[in-house]
């Protein structure tokens, strides 16, 4: 069977070594927020930043409408060569919390 995975920044939570959050170096993460809005976390690529965990993360807080927030998801996972494999998953999270909210 499937087991899965509660690890933050793990877009499908399925446990697999490509949709970790902690195992890769380059990581995606799509959150809601409280106010209606999401947060896409990307971790950071500076050598500076690998000691300070709390500081790796690139946050976006993204409140406009569907269309733009998905147009910026895909710029930062396939538009700059970062993760262009999770960006399929990226926009089936942010789809799946923009119909609960």
């Amino acid at each position: 069977g499937v087991s899965f995975s509660s690890e933050p920044n793990n877009l499908t939570k399925i446990n697999s070594f490509k949709f970790s959050g902690l195992a890769n170096d380059r990581v995606v993460g799509v959150n809601a927020n409280a106010d209606g809005g999401v947060t896409l976390a990307v971790k950071s690529k500076k050598k500076s930043k690998t000691q300070k965990p709390a500081k790796a993360f690139t946050k976006i807080v993204l409140k406009k409408d569907f269309r733009r927030t998905a147009k910026t998801i895909i710029n930062n996972t396939s538009g700059n060569h970062y993760r262009s494999d999770l960006k399929a998953a990226a926009l089936a999270r942010y789809t799946a919390i923009a119909k609960s909210q």
